[in-house]
């Protein structure tokens, strides 16, 4: 069974690659910025998720986004990764995750994006996210499974 810090890993890995996914398949100047985590907001089903999350999304060049994380899970700990991505409709590899080895976006609108993560060509985590209109409120629902149990987590970010 998946620990509470896995699930939160795979969590916010998960929010900024459909996060990013978005930003690509369109103009990305709305999705650059801080998101911060609105956990009053939020709705977690089958797992406490995490106490607070931010994320910064910055434009790396040449269609790469970079992100950092810093996050606060279910049980107090403290972590902080970053990643890049880019949305090109492949399979694209993660590098140094023992939770995930590769993650496909793809683009269903100028705001939205449905993304799957994978960990030896089976999905971990799929899910869509999509930005408001206005640009500052972004909504994620989030699934994955293991060992025949389903997590749904329903997120909202606040655009700072």
């Amino acid at each position: 069974m998946f620990g509470r810090r896995t699930l939160n890993s795979i969590a916010f890995f998960s929010c900024g690659l459909a996060l990013a996914g978005a930003a690509l398949g369109s103009d990305a100047s709305p999705y650059l910025g801080t998101w911060v985590l609105n956990r009053a907001k939020s709705n977690f089903h089958g797992d406490p998720g995490y106490q607070s999350q931010t994320m910064t999304v910055t434009d790396a060049g040449d269609g790469m986004l970079h992100y950092a994380f810093d996050l606060v899970d279910s049980e107090g700990k403290s972590s902080h990764v970053e990643y890049g991505t880019k949305l090109d409709g492949k399979s694209h590899p993660i590098a140094n995750s023992a939770f995930f080895d590769s993650n496909k976006s793809e683009p269903l609108g100028s705001r939205k994006v449905k993304w799957t993560v994978m960990k030896d060509g089976n999905a971990v985590a799929w899910g869509v996210d999509r930005v408001s209109k206005d640009g500052k409120t972004k909504y994620e629902t989030e699934n994955w499974q293991h060992d025949g149990k389903l997590f749904s987590y329903q997120l909202v970010f606040d655009r700072q």
